[in-house]
């Protein structure tokens, strides 16, 4: 049996006497299949959604919320309920508020945005997430959430940890087997008398002197071996002087990479005072080993 739809009918008579009926009919099995096609892909979509790690909603033109998925509901704290009768802006801060409404304005706008914002929860705890919107032709906005609390935690704790490490005294860098340098800290910039980018661009073997640049290959190998080393070295400033260093050397991980971890503190001074002492020490040794008096050591 084929669906089919009537669009008209008329009776015929002969006379009064009833004798027959035309109608006009045509089949709507395609259109109904298609209806059958997307009712199915709705229900798909829906259940996807409703398994969704990730918070999605839809609101109306004016940020009410008309539908969300049980994701959404675990992330605000709020009910299903609870949000079908609230505005995406009841969830901002009070001093976050006009930036809300000019982003949401801006998507308005733009028929797209990704931002990231912070929100309160039905508990009144502070966090932040990520919401990916888009208009829909209906003038609807499907939009679609990630709790981000824990990322923006991470790069604030990251950001204080490379403040205190630009304070550091002592030259700060990482790089891999290869040289290449991964990250450096302030003080190892002026140590070394280049900008960040010039620095970053440099390998092990250009700051190296090359008496000391000849045993980089070994010192590498030794810290594979034992994880860790301690030894002199003498690197080159900018404009050609060298700084004898005293580096220790930690093998790491970075970015899921083997690394080295480099801390090196400028030894010039310890070096001026051992020089002067140096012709002490030569008399004092020749005077021991000439001398043919009795030399001893009391406490």
């Amino acid at each position: 049996h084929y669906p089919l739809r009537r669009q008209r009918q008329m009776c015929i008579r002969d006379s009064d006497e009833l004798i027959g009926m035309i109608g006009v009919s045509n089949d709507i099995t395609e259109r109904k299949r298609m209806e059958d096609s997307i009712r199915k892909s709705e229900e798909k979509f829906r259940l996807y959604v409703n398994a969704s790690q990730a918070g999605v909603f839809i609101a109306d033109a004016n940020g009410d919320y008309i539908d969300v998925n049980p994701a959404t509901t675990k992330i605000t704290g709020y009910s299903k309920k609870e949000l079908l009768n609230m505005n995406i802006l009841d969830l901002c801060l009070p001093e976050d508020r006009t930036k809300a409404i000019d982003l949401f304005e801006e998507l308005k706008k733009t028929g797209s945005g990704y931002f990231e914002v912070p929100f309160i929860t039905k508990k009144g705890e502070k966090r932040h997430w990520s919401i990916q919107a888009t208009i829909l032709s209906n003038n609807r906005i499907i939009g679609y959430t990630s709790d981000i609390t824990e990322r923006i935690n991470n790069q604030k704790e990251i950001k204080r940890q490379a403040q205190i490490i630009n304070l550091a005294p002592s030259a700060i860098s990482i790089y891999d087997f290869k040289g290449n340098f991964l990250f450096t800290n302030k003080h190892n910039l002026d140590m070394h008398g280049y900008a960040y980018e010039e620095l970053m661009d440099l390998n092990l073997q250009n700051l190296d002197t090359p008496e000391t640049a000849a045993h980089i290959e070994e010192r590498m190998q030794l810290i594979k071996e034992n994880g860790e080393a301690s030894f002199e070295v003498e690197h080159l400033h900018k404009n050609g002087s060298r700084i004898p260093l005293m580096m220790y050397v930690k093998l790491i991980e970075w970015d899921g990479q083997p690394a080295l971890l480099s801390i090196g503190s400028d030894i010039t001074q310890l070096k001026e005072v051992e020089r002067k002492l140096l012709p002490s020490h030569r008399l004092m040794q020749y005077i021991i080993e000439n001398d043919r008096s009795a030399i001893a050591v009391h406490d």
